[in-house]
């Protein structure tokens, strides 16, 4: 649940550098914003000023061309030519005009050369003395200081000046030279009141935002005006004058250094444009950069407010989107993922679905197991839950934790390994083959592991001790952990015994059963099992059909009796699937010597005893002694020595008459064979076929057994005309053989012998094994004139629903319907099978026939042949032909 937690986070983190990526964009967003704002608005103030600066400039040039007119006029031409009281009176009335018709001049001064004032007018005070304005006379005598530079265009002006103790208002200075017969005699200058030029201030730059603020600066930076709103309104008062470079040096720098331009530093914006009336005819350019300067300030908070930018005011707007982006790119990849997951889960559910019949196992990369299917918990005794909860080391390899042994060393370096491994269930250890894939999604990254657990027998339907041949493994291989409990056991020095179990029919048993009833009746052996165990003792299960266990021997008789609990639980049948099943075990047991034993040694003892009962078809158990390696060093003698004897044509086949009931004719012969062995002696067909057929060897031994009759036919050099045939038995497992056949008809055409001179004999179990497979073989012999009969009939379960389908040519009755005749037995069954074969137009052999009466018998019900004692027995093939000439 955590780990899918985790996965779900990580997916919503993903969406984390989308939403920085917008938040990195989203500010570049607002910084280009507030960069074209800041440029609007310089532009918008760039206009503004630009306004302003051209009234100024028509304010200078009236005052400019006021005074021209003054100083060009009559009254004060004629002043100058004749200075009397009556020109003195008209010029002081002119002024007084002037002074009505323009409302900004406070003051009309005429200077002479010296700088002295010789009349003037002044508005505020005009009764009073004339007292000079002091700015003006200070301006007038500069002026006059530099009279011999002075040009007949020339203005001068002073920047405003404020008036405290005399006029208490701001006034501007303006002078011009007076010329008469082209000299210079004086200096007419005006006083206009600072009034006007505050208007247009407070026009130009007061309205508007209050969040922009203005000021004018004079040529040495001290503040003249400020917009109302900063804290000192309209123009300053000399007192309260403030350097603008003590506020801002590097912007001071920069007035100085351009007409205009703008200017950024502690998050205030600055622009600034320099104001220089008259500059083409005044002097004070030369000393002078700029007569005024306009600032604009705005602080970078105001900007958006300013310009109504709805980016700019509503910053908090790129969280809500980045939360939104984060929320909606999460829940789209959330769901991205969920249909991966649902893919890739399809993907294991398909692996798991071919698997069905498997152990299945999903673990994370870490190997923690986050699901198993029923299969597991039967084939562990761990329920679902307990591998959820942490159950996950349930496998072992060579003795180590499988995800340690998995993990350390990079077994999945590549999508899958597969091997034999060692599943640890409760209370019980068991081999498995393992599969297990490791799934990556579409980016190659490791999501899940897949395993698949398997029973040896479900890769191989042969028993286990085959299983192990054919897959090229030794026992010791698939003993690891046997090999350690046993060693436990005898380092603890407990007396024990060591069974090894086999169930010798459980795939007749599990031909009734779904796979996932395969792993119940396992489970339902084992219980059985434990039953007769102690909590010391280990049960170890190397497939459906072997297991491994430990008794405690606590005295002498105590194993015996749990060996005949342990039975008698299996006499019990087992109810799987609403049906009762009877499982057969056999038992081979070793005991712990008091000389000791190694764990290797006691597992081969109980191995021995084991395959003892085995090869032999016996029942029950079987202890280890010297008694039981005698027969098994016998029985891996005959099956070593057994190609070698037929290599070097040691196996003699015999011949046993078969002879016509009602004539006493030979007609044909049963093709036996019979081993004399220089050492191992006489080793009888009883003794010697079962090996070969556990061991592979049926068509070794049927194509010698061929070989040998058709050669014997071919000596025979029988008429064309005349009936004679020789059958020989083939297994069931040669019925397999697809080139059975052709391999037949080759040996008989290579050495001219006729088709219907060889018959093929069956037993019905070998017939009924794969019927299918037996009629299509059946089909093949008639096709080819190879007749067929049917062995030992009459011992097959149910063989007669089969009769009628089958197509054979011969009914060979087996011995034991004719063997009890006349003393026990009436003849009955053996008269109704002949009766039978009549109607179904077969003939018949009765096998075993060794009396008269018997023979008489045959005879009375119409029997058509027959081999036995009472003719002769099998015999070699020189008194075999000895027996046909007599």
């Amino acid at each position: 649940m955590m780990k899918q937690v985790w996965n779900i986070i990580k997916r919503f983190l993903v969406i984390l550098p989308v939403a920085a990526l917008f938040l990195f964009m989203y500010n570049q967003l607002v910084l280009l914003e507030e960069s074209n704002a800041k440029e609007q608005l310089i532009a918008e103030q760039r206009g503004h000023i630009g306004l302003l600066d051209y009234m100024i400039l028509h304010v200078f040039e009236d005052y400019k061309a006021t005074l021209e007119l003054m100083g060009n006029a009559n009254e004060f031409q004629e002043y100058i030519a004749r200075p009397d009281d009556a020109a003195r009176k008209d010029v002081l009335k002119f002024f007084i005009r002037m002074a009505n018709n323009k409302p900004y001049l406070l003051q009309t001064v005429f200077y002479n050369l010296n700088g002295d004032p010789l009349l003037g007018y002044d508005t505020l005070h005009p009764t009073d003395p004339l007292t000079p304005n002091r700015f003006l006379c200070e301006h007038a005598k500069a002026m006059l200081a530099k009279s011999y530079d002075i040009d007949t265009s020339e203005v001068g002006f002073s920047s405003i000046c404020m008036h405290e103790d005399e006029l208490n208002t701001a006034t501007i200075s303006v002078a011009i030279p007076v010329w008469h017969d082209g000299d210079m005699v004086g200096l007419l200058g005006i006083v206009a009141d600072g009034a006007y030029i505050r208007e247009l201030f407070d026009r130009f730059l007061s309205g508007g935002s209050l969040l922009r603020r203005y000021r004018v600066v004079d040529a040495n930076g001290l503040d003249i005006y400020r917009s109302k709103e900063e804290t000192t309104a309209g123009f300053i008062n000399p007192s309260t004058q403030v350097a603008i470079q003590s506020e801002y040096p590097e912007l001071w720098t920069r007035i100085l250094e351009s007409e205009s331009g703008d200017f950024s530093v502690d998050g205030v914006n600055f622009y600034w444009e320099n104001i220089r009336p008259l500059v083409e005819s005044s002097r004070w350019y030369q000393t002078n950069q700029t007569y005024w300067t306009i600032v604009v300030s705005f602080q970078n908070e105001d900007i958006p407010i300013l310009m109504d930018s709805f980016i700019l005011q509503n910053e908090p707007v790129k969280w809500i989107i980045a939360m939104f982006i984060l929320l909606v790119g999460g829940i789209i990849n959330l769901l991205a993922y969920f249909r991966k997951n649902d893919k890739e889960l399809l993907l294991v559910s398909n692996l798991v679905a071919e698997h069905s019949h498997d152990g299945v196992f999903i673990a994370d990369p870490d190997l923690h197991i986050t699901y198993c299917n029923r299969t597991l918990e039967l084939m562990s005794g761990y329920s679902k839950t307990e591998f959820m909860q942490g159950q996950q080391s349930f496998l072992t390899q060579d003795g180590q934790d499988f995800a340690e042994w998995m993990l350390h060393e990079s077994r999945l370096k590549e999508s899958s390994w597969k091997g034999f491994v060692w599943l640890v269930g409760k209370g019980h250890y068991a081999l498995v083959h393992l599969l297990i894939n490791a799934i990556s999604n579409n980016n190659g990254m490791l999501i899940y592991y897949v395993g698949l657990i398997s029973n040896p027998r479900n890769l191989s339907r042969e028993p286990f001790e085959k299983f192990m041949h054919l897959h090229g493994d030794t026992p010791d291989g698939f003993d690891v952990v046997p090999l350690q409990r046993v060693e436990q056991k005898i380092k603890a020095d407990l007396r024990f015994s060591l069974l090894y179990v086999k169930l010798p029919h459980i795939e007749e048993v599990e031909k009734g059963l779904v796979m996932e009833e395969h792993y119940l009746l396992s489970e339902f052996v084992r219980s059985r099992l434990v039953q007769v165990m102690a909590s010391s003792d280990f049960l170890v299960q190397y497939s459906p059909d072997t297991y491994l266990l430990s008794l405690l021997d606590t005295s002498d008789g105590w194993r015996d009796a749990l060996l005949k609990r342990l039975f008698t639980l299996f006499e019990e049948p087992l109810l799987i699937s609403s049906s009762n099943h009877l499982i057969r075990i056999l038992c081979g047991i070793s005991q712990r010597s008091e000389n000791g034993f190694h764990a290797q040694e006691m597992l081969s003892q109980a191995r021995m005893a084991l395959a003892t009962l085995d090869h032999y078809q016996k029942s029950g158990f079987l202890v280890y002694d010297e008694h039981v390696n005698e027969q098994l060093t016998r029985y891996y003698d005959i099956l070593r020595m057994f190609p070698r004897a037929i290599a070097a044509g040691d196996i003699q086949v015999n011949f046993q008459p078969v002879v016509h009931v009602m004539q006493g004719q030979v007609v044909g012969a049963e093709a036996l064979a019979r081993w004399q062995h220089p050492t191992l002696g006489p080793v009888s067909p009883a003794e010697f076929l079962p090996i070969v057929e556990q061991n592979g060897m049926e068509r070794l031994l049927g194509e010698y057994v061929l070989k040998k009759v058709v050669v014997f036919l071919e000596s025979m050099k029988l008429p064309a005309d005349k009936e004679f045939y020789i059958s020989m038995n083939l297994c069931p497992t040669e019925l397999q053989d697809k080139n059975l056949v052709s391999d037949m008809v080759r040996v008989l055409d290579e050495h001219e012998v006729l088709h219907r001179r060889l018959v093929i004999e069956l037993t019905e179990r070998t017939l009924l094994t794969d019927l299918p497979t037996a009629n299509s073989v059946l089909a093949g012999l008639r096709r080819e004139g190879i007749r067929v009969a049917i062995d030992d009939f009459g011992t097959g379960f149910s063989s007669l629903s089969y009769l009628k389908n089958l197509k054979v040519d011969t009914l060979k009755i087996d011995r034991s319907f004719i063997k009890d005749y006349p003393e026990s037995d009436d003849g009955s069954i053996l008269k109704a099978i002949v009766g039978m074969a009549f109607e179904l137009d077969m003939h018949v052999v009765a096998e075993g026939v060794e009396s008269q009466v018997q023979l008489d018998f045959l005879r009375q019900i119409g029997c058509g042949a027959y081999q036995g004692f009472l003719f002769s027995r099998a015999v070699d093939s020189y008194r075999f032909l000895e027996l046909l000439k007599s």
